[in-house]
């Protein structure tokens, strides 16, 4: 075989060489950076992502259960973010939000208090330049540990919604557009919801919740009457302890369908949106690391299908589903974040080259860790030497034609200036 016919482009993503295939590869492997971390306050729970001082790069905020603070960490405007600047609020803060709720253009901060007996929320509003005023503080229903920011009714202010572990209701106050928000109506939902999505999921414009509720391992669906109150929740079981959920459209029907990571039986479920805001449950749940609690969805591999992340507290790691196109996930692959407990994720663009990074918030370590998404866009796998998106027995007859010292080799595959043996077995298992 000719070596002219091996005239592969490569491409160099976080110090790594990658072949590019001339035929697209449908899903290129996954590859994520080595952690580095933020040092934030006491038991990080939850982490957001948001514009916060007037830039255009995400800054992130991390709320500390156990110092009653959140932390703020701005973009460096490169690849990093500055150190951390705490500010104090309520008791045992968890799952905050990021909206500007006083229309100055600013993202503002909300945060749920978790603390038994409590039953407000906090409103930091932003100053201006990433820093934020004293919390002030609004009442909803018992032990608020989740709050979302929507447009849940029909003017233009943002509006809040707070799942209330122990009131297993839902509080939803509107915004006044200055700041300042509405007493709160509440909505029954089932025991103990955790975790809400504020999305439309019946297709009529409107903004819909979608609550998991850990003890009854259900997630309840409230859909918009079209003016900011709801319907009667329906609920739709799932696996066992559902922490968080989220609203993504797995199957490509252009309606949103809800993925539950659920804690204690280690996996996640998904349930099918039938395109009117009803959900069926006829997909094996996948497996996951142990003790799941965060989860979000995010293409990874560039193949315009939504691929999960999970943040496994019990693992100290995160777990990755890659989305096959049908709506149904590979086997997972496990990342160790490099530290304990990490307990929620997001995405983010932390390194400002288009691509979805992940951060995590690790309970048990006071700190985030930060994964760089060093997948490639048409990557070749490991052994496909010709670029056709495969490996095959045209790439094993290059390579031993290639055999013995041979610098710069496309058949070198671990760069050693040799194609042996130690190359063939890599060729070799990704055969296919």
């Amino acid at each position: 075989m000719n070596r002219s016919s091996y005239s592969i482009t490569s491409h160099i993503a976080g110090g790594a060489a990658y072949l590019l295939c001339a035929t697209v590869i449908a899903s290129p492997p996954v590859e994520l950076g080595t952690p580095t971390h933020d040092v934030v306050g006491v038991v990080p729970a939850a982490v957001q992502a948001g514009h916060l001082n007037g830039d255009t790069m995400n800054d992130l905020v991390v709320t500390n259960r156990d110092e009653n603070t959140f932390s703020v960490l701005i973009h460096d405007g490169i690849d990093d973010y500055l150190p951390a600047v705490t500010y104090p609020t309520g008791t045992q803060p968890r799952t905050p939000a990021i909206a500007d709720v006083n229309g100055d253009t600013f993202g503002d901060v909300i945060v749920p208090h978790w603390a038994i007996g409590a039953t407000t929320i906090s409103v930091h509003l932003n100053n201006g330049n990433g820093t934020f005023a004293p919390g002030v503080d609004h009442q909803v229903g018992q032990r608020p540990r989740t709050v979302v920011a929507a447009f849940l009714n029909t003017d233009t202010h943002i509006d809040l919604a707070t799942a209330n572990y122990d009131g297993d209701d839902v509080s939803v106050l509107f915004g006044d557009g200055m700041g300042g928000f509405s007493p709160p109506v509440n909505y029954p939902v089932r025991e103990q919801p955790g975790s809400l999505t504020a999305v439309d999921l019946n297709g009529d414009t409107f903004i819909d919740l979608a609550v998991s509720n850990r003890v009854s391992s259900r997630v309840s669906i409230l859909l918009n009457n079209g003016d900011g109150t709801f319907a009667n929740e329906v609920s739709y079981v799932t696996g066992f302890s559902p922490r968080h959920e989220v609203a993504v459209d797995i199957d490509d029907d252009t309606d949103l369908d809800i993925m539950t990571v659920n804690g204690i039986h280690s996996t996640v479920t998904t349930l099918l949106n039938n395109g009117d805001g009803t959900f069926v449950r006829n997909l094996p749940d996948a497996n996951v690391g142990f003790g799941p609690h965060g989860i979000v969805a995010l293409d990874l591999n560039y193949d315009a299908q939504p691929d999960l992340v999970t943040a496994n507290i019990g693992g100290d790691s995160i777990s990755i589903l890659v989305n096959d196109g049908s709506g149904r996930y590979a086997p997972a692959s496990h990342v160790d974040v490099d530290a304990l407990g990490p307990s929620f994720l997001v995405t983010t663009d932390i390194n400002l080259d288009g691509l979805n990074d992940i951060v995590t918030a690790n309970r048990d370590s006071a700190n985030t860790s930060s994964l760089l998404n060093l997948t490639v866009p048409g990557a070749c796998p490991v052994g496909d030497l010709n670029g056709d998106g495969r490996v095959s027995a045209s790439d094993l007859s290059f390579m031993l034609g290639s055999w013995g010292v041979n610098p710069g080799s496309v058949a070198d595959l671990n760069n050693d200036d040799l194609v042996g043996s130690a190359d063939l077995s890599m060729l070799l298992g990704n055969w296919g």
